[in-house]
């Protein structure tokens, strides 16, 4: 393997050394090759000294809900929404209600929000405005439903856009609490704010209904961050491994954005520049993850915690066989234990699937699922409420990274 400069030297020889050429083409050549030189050890310094020794971030998600006040939070937790996505600023008693009622869904009055703590089957069975349960204020009974809500869930796309940008690891969240917000509406006006033994929840069998949580992450989000402007672009100084720029959500603006890294500061930095040619400052975001430092004492206080699972099966690249599937499954086995795959539906297996609107997001635009293979997965069941959950998220990865195949988990019943 020759050096640049060797290769330059021999190459120089080979063209004063064949007589086909006069002496004026000799010079020409000899200059080309100079010129070509000089050119490639600039590319090959570029590369050295431009792009981030490491690209790859590791990070973790921690979502759940919680009854505590931001005050009371661990500071690096963050509300997901504000008031799960309900239109106004913070609500301290976590009731989205002034004492009007003002909060409409449609023709409906929302009294309040909270969260399912039950199995997803449970859910679609106690949601929806035909399931009617009855309050009780001092002025009377009221008959209210809960309204099932995906609102929170858009809050995902955050994580496709960093996957878009960067090359990280663990970007995919495990978030079946976000999937168990619900509205809790009535067909009239109820005088004054409602509170929670207004609801009755133990008499209409919702001992489990989490009224007035929050649903929290350890992201935190801000628009506009500080960049400044570079001879062709503008850079942004990262602070921590886990922090990122990306194009502000619903913005229709071309943005290139490449982590690069400054040589001279010996740190990592983002450049940033707008196809239009306009300032890209007002169409991005940051988003940074942070450590949570004390888990055991926050999951003590009602932070229910759903933590993704670190996949170490990098060195796979394709689905050949069944060993190959159980092999990348191997390092879930903690998470969620598989027993068996099959490729025809299997009798009296049950297919776990999220309803529409609340189902992980898979960019599968370009591939039709017509013709693909169908592979089952048969988990071990569990007795846990999250079970469901933990067979959802598994198709999901798998149909993440293995999109050549249409993959179905379930159990049998």
């Amino acid at each position: 393997m020759y050096k640049i400069t060797e290769l330059q030297e021999k190459l120089v020889s080979i063209i004063k050394n064949n007589s086909e050429f006069s002496y004026g083409e000799k010079e020409v050549w000899t200059d080309i090759i100079s010129e070509l030189t000089v050119y490639q050890e600039k590319v090959l310094k570029g590369i050295a000294t431009s792009f981030c020794p490491s690209q790859k971030s590791k990070f973790v998600i921690h979502s759940g809900i919680t009854s505590m006040s931001k005050n009371s939070l661990e500071k690096n937790y963050n509300y997901i929404s504000v008031s799960d996505d309900i239109e106004d600023s913070d609500f301290p008693d976590g009731n989205i209600i002034s004492g009007d009622n003002k909060k409409m869904d449609g023709k409906w009055f929302i009294i309040g929000t909270g969260y399912l703590n039950c199995s997803y089957e449970d859910i679609q069975k106690l949601c929806g405005r035909m399931n009617s349960y009855t309050g009780k204020t001092q002025d009377g009974e009221f008959e209210y439903s809960l309204v099932w809500k995906n609102n929170i869930l858009h809050q995902e796309k955050i994580f496709r856009e960093i996957e878009k940008y960067y090359d990280v690891n663990g970007s995919v969240m495990y978030a079946p609490m976000l999937r168990r917000l619900v509205f809790i509406e009535t067909k009239n006006k109820i005088k004054g704010s409602i509170k929670e033994e207004n609801l009755q929840l133990e008499k209409n069998g919702l001992s489990f209904l989490k009224y007035g949580w929050r649903a929290v992450w350890n992201l935190e989000c801000s628009d506009n961050p500080y960049v400044f402007k570079t001879v062709n672009n503008y850079t942004y100084e990262k602070n921590q491994e886990a922090e990122f720029i990306i194009p502000a959500i619903n913005n229709d603006s071309r943005l290139q954005i490449t982590p690069v890294y400054d040589s001279k500061k010996e740190r990592d930095c983002i450049s940033i520049s707008s196809y239009a040619g306009e300032e890209p400052r007002k169409y991005i975001r940051k988003i940074s993850v942070t450590e949570i430092s004390n888990k055991e004492n926050i999951s003590a206080s009602n932070i229910i915690m759903h933590i993704t699972p670190e996949n170490k099966s990098d060195n796979i690249v394709r689905i050949y066989s069944k060993s190959d599937v159980m092999k990348f499954l191997k390092p879930y086995s903690d998470f969620i234990r598989c027993l068996n795959i099959y490729t025809e539906f299997p009798k009296n297996f049950y297919v776990c699937y999220y309803e529409k609107g609340f189902e992980y997001p898979v960019d599968t635009e370009s591939f039709s699922f017509t013709g693909r293979p169908v592979l089952y997965l048969e988990f071990k069941k569990e007795n846990d409420y999250l079970f469901y959950d933990r067979v959802v998220y598994m198709t999901y990865i798998l149909q993440k990274n293995f999109p050549e195949y249409i993959w179905k988990g379930g159990y049998f019943k």
